[in-house]
């Protein structure tokens, strides 16, 4: 069942789908001849990474089976779901005997992860991974408990340090479950020898973990520690329930009610049809076993008892992030474990339906999967859509770089795309290693200038862009005690990523040819899904157009991703700011979203909720393709205001219609960071009806 289910998800995505951040890094680490099979203080790449010295193993073993491309992530990740569902199908069935379909159900969700984004997602495989082996050691203790061998608590004590040393997320549950497991067993004498044998194991990976610490000269927790806050502030108890709705539902409301309305047609389509597909086999399965073994009704203690294991597990596995800033409004790698306590509270509750009423309970099972799925496939459909994006631009970016022998690379990013889908850093970072794989390029470095004031400089983020007449100046962010980067013009290659429908990234200057050519080259052409001038299913091309009507809310998804809803091109506005309701600033006096609108006529509403120059809501004014709008005005009782515009669209309109915003902007920061003018929450538009 589950690697069927894998199968369809993977196969939906592209088993050559490409990584996103860290795998990019991994990956390059590795071309350069690290190693991950058990990293150290000493490892070259990878060694703040020590305190887990098994967290690249998976990327490791993917990079063995495919080195020439990213088919061995993508099969390695699938495994790690085709583990955490099988392992997590053996723990619900220890705990609920008696019923397969609601041990299936379960597990299915769990294995889809609604809670957790990163799914399929490179730069969590040693998360999946972790969490998967977490499961099935504490699986494999509870048959051992009940069977009282101890073969199986050696190797649950095997498979818990391996999760520990590659992932921490599984400690809190990793204590806890053993405890719950004694207490609740009729032999505890038994229990207590399993689990004895079994924290053998926790006990030398939390000693080796320690003497590790103590001959490292820094390490990524180290680093992450530094931003504990109080839990029971207004911040922390904010993040507390903002998790916890999350877990109980917030990202299948995201789906249906965000995500799939806000998808082109055809892509929404085609992701319900995919997910409808898996519902449908898991209800045919599911179905079938509910008319085979059945061992009657589950009593009221097991019950409890495991409704409290699932609620403790779901509040101690949050507790061990929510103290830490990054990971208050982070779903990649948070949820991880804590949603299989989720899982177990619904499980219990489709348990007492189904010992009641056993057709109601495969239906609600059914349901369940259902909007699982879609999140799954939303997910899917998200990923590869970078992925032809990055493709896409990978290759723009390999045909204007073979025409120079320049040592540095500059992109001026006009559009935001690398900005805020993979924010700055690593989007440098991607495009560098590419250009490295092209057998006839030669080692660049790579520069990406946007307008959200923050410069990628390889991995590093560094201030704004600032052009003389002779070179190029990158200084160091505020607090960074990083020196200024210089370059002389004269060893740039200067390419411009312009706004539109397609990936038009050409010469500043137009001193080189900008005609595509469509062909892969050497070794480039086994990583890359598609390139520039091939159709790509969901590529970047059409998925980041929108038509009319639509509406792009300036939102926080997945994350990191600093976009506007379904990744609508923008031009001239700063990073997201959230803090309340969600919204960028505009960083120029003319701000723009773009579309891809048809002729007649729209209305336009674009809503402002403050400005940074005193009266800019009053000044402001709507644009349509260059041509300045009448606007009026309404305000709300929150102090915002909405701009309502009509304009229209002839018959030879561009290719990108551009809907700008009009508006003062505050005079240039101290340290560099562009000025900043309307505080803009969202841009409708809507096709105006004939007559």
């Amino acid at each position: 069942m589950f690697t069927i289910v894998g199968l369809a998800l993977w196969g939906f995505a592209g088993f050559d789908r490409l990584p996103a951040w860290e795998g990019w890094r991994i990956f390059d680490g590795f071309a350069r001849g690290a190693h991950g099979w058990w990293l150290t203080p000493d490892t070259g790449g990878f060694a703040g990474n020590s305190l887990r010295p098994l967290e690249v193993l998976p990327h490791q073993v993917g990079y063995a089976l495919s080195a020439d491309s990213f088919i061995g992530f993508n099969i390695v990740s699938m495994a790690a779901f085709i583990v955490r569902g099988t392992a997590a199908y053996g723990l619900v069935r220890e705990l609920l005997p008696g019923c397969r379909p609601v041990a299936l159900g379960a597990s299915l969700v769990f294995a889809l992860s609604p809670a957790a984004d990163g799914l399929m997602l490179d730069r969590t495989i040693h998360v999946q991974w972790a969490t998967a082996l977490a499961i099935a050691s504490l699986a494999v203790l509870l048959v051992a408990i009940r069977r009282d061998q101890r073969r199986f608590a050696v190797i649950a004590a095997a498979l818990m340090p391996a999760s520990l040393l590659m992932y921490e997320a599984a400690l809190p549950v990793a204590l806890i479950a053993p405890a719950f497991f004694v207490l609740w067993a009729t032999k505890r004498r038994v229990a207590v020898k399993m689990c004895c044998i079994y924290g053998i194991g926790i006990a030398l990976a939390l000693g080796y973990s320690l003497w590790t610490r103590l001959g490292a000269n820094s390490s990524y927790q180290a680093s992450i520690a530094t931003t504990q806050r109080p839990m029971f502030d207004h911040d922390g108890v904010a993040a507390i329930v903002s998790a916890l709705k999350w877990e109980l539902g917030g990202s299948i409301k995201r789906t249906l009610l965000n995500d799939l309305p806000m998808q082109r047609p055809d892509i929404s389509a085609h992701t319900m049809m995919v997910a409808v597909a898996i519902a449908a086999l898991c209800a045919v399965v599911l179905g079938f076993i509910a008319t085979g073994e059945w061992r009657g009704g589950a009593s009221g203690r097991s019950l409890i008892g495991v409704a409290f294991l699932g609620t403790v597990w779901l509040v101690a596995s949050l507790a061990i992030f929510l103290p830490f800033t990054p990971y208050r409004q982070e779903t990649l790698r948070a949820h991880s474990v804590a949603q299989f306590g989720a899982v177990l509270i619904a499980a219990v509750v489709v348990r007492w339906v189904i010992d009641r009423i056993q057709a109601w309970g495969v239906v609600l099972l059914t349901i369940g999967v259902l909007l699982v799925a879609l999140v799954a496939v939303q997910n899917a459909a998200m990923w590869k859509h970078w992925s032809d994006f990055q493709s896409q631009m990978i290759s723009a970016l390999d045909i204007q770089s073979r025409q120079s022998t320049a040592q540095t690379v500059v992109i001026r990013d006009n559009t935001d795309r690398l900005s805020h889908i993979y924010e700055s850093g690593p989007s440098a970072l991607y495009l560098g290693v590419a250009a490295d794989l092209a057998a006839s390029a030669h080692k660049r470095d790579l520069i990406v200038c946007n307008t959200s004031g923050v410069t990628a400089v390889g991995f590093a983020q560094m201030g704004p862009c600032t052009w003389t007449a002779d070179e190029l100046v990158v200084k160091p962010l505020p607090g960074y005690p990083d020196a200024d980067y210089r370059v002389q013009r004269s060893a740039i290659l200067d390419l411009t990523l312009h706004a539109g429908d397609q990936i038009q990234l050409r010469p500043t200057d137009g001193a080189l040819s900008a005609t595509p050519v469509a062909v892969r080259w050497d070794r480039l052409q086994r990583f890359l899904p598609c390139v520039l001038g091939e159709a790509c299913a969901d590529s970047a091309v059409q998925f980041d157009l929108p038509t009319a009507p639509f509406r792009a809310d300036f939102v926080r998804q997945y994350s990191y991703e600093d976009v506007p809803t379904r990744g609508i091109p923008v031009e001239d506005f700063g990073p997201i700011q959230k803090n309340g309701p969600s919204w960028r600033w505009t960083t120029s006096p003319d701000a723009a979203v773009f579309g891809q609108l048809e002729q007649g006529r729209y209305e336009i509403r674009a809503h402002v909720l403050s400005s940074a120059v005193s009266g800019g809501e009053d000044q402001a004014t709507i644009s349509l393709n260059g041509l300045r709008l009448e606007t009026r005005r309404e305000s709300d009782d929150a102090g915002g205001v909405t701009l309502i515009a009509i304009g229209s669209v002839g018959a030879q309109s561009p290719t990108a219609d551009r809907i700008g915003i009009f508006g003062p902007v505050s005079a240039q920061s101290g340290d560099g960071s562009p000025g900043v003018g309307l505080a803009i929450e969202w841009i409708a538009v809507r096709i105006v009806p004939a007559g």
